[in-house]
């Protein structure tokens, strides 16, 4: 009832910013969101990784906040899209940043709800692939991103390709390495499953 109304009218928000509307799911409502003190990552020298933090909020599911590191110009033509996997974050890509700045790239590497500093719905419940995928549209979109050559890695891939499948006309190119192999295990699993119920 109310909660439903009030999820449709967050997306409606979305869409009109975006002209696309992001599928609302069956699932529960996020009731608590844990956020990880910025002094987890002191340790964390600045010579392995001096990048400032930046943040963004999402509405798309509850008021998530997603993390996310900005280098490079902002006037830059081109960015590119760093889309980690499990079980990482935006660290991954520390060491290819530098290097793409110096090509003249504009350079977003955001966290994943639920990993780095980004904030982490308590429950596992609280995820899907749909709301994973909803909540990067959204950041997208309120970043203003364009011309986007997405790199994703793991399972920041399968949700960055259906983040580019629903907003094609922002994306110019898209680089999936190990996707592959993801693929091929996630069949794997599957059929081995399948076996199995029909044994049982």
């Amino acid at each position: 009832g109310t909660q439903h109304a009030t999820m449709s009218a967050v997306a409606s928000n979305v869409a009109s910013a975006s002209e696309h509307v992001p599928p609302l799911e069956p699932l529960e409502p996020i009731r608590k969101i844990l956020r990880t003190d910025e002094s987890c990552f002191a340790k964390i020298p600045k010579s392995v990784f001096s990048y400032e933090p930046n943040y963004i909020n999402t509405e798309v599911h509850g008021n998530v906040r997603i993390h996310y590191l900005d280098e490079g110009k902002k006037s830059s033509r081109e960015t590119v899209l760093c889309m980690h996997g499990e079980p990482s974050w935006c660290f991954l890509y520390r060491k290819m940043i530098p290097g793409l700045c110096q090509a003249g790239y504009r350079v977003i590497c955001p966290d994943l709800p639920g990993f780095g500093k980004s904030d982490k719905p308590s429950e596992q419940c609280d995820y899907s692939c749909e709301r994973m995928v909803n909540w990067m549209t959204e950041f997208v979109v309120k970043m203003r991103l364009n011309n986007i050559t997405l790199f994703a890695q793991d399972w920041g891939g399968l949700i960055g390709l259906r983040v580019a499948a629903r907003l094609p006309e922002r994306f110019a190119r898209i680089c999936a390495p190990r996707l592959f192999l993801l693929f091929f295990c996630l069949f794997f699993c599957f059929c081995c499953f399948s076996s199995r119920k029909r044994t049982l």
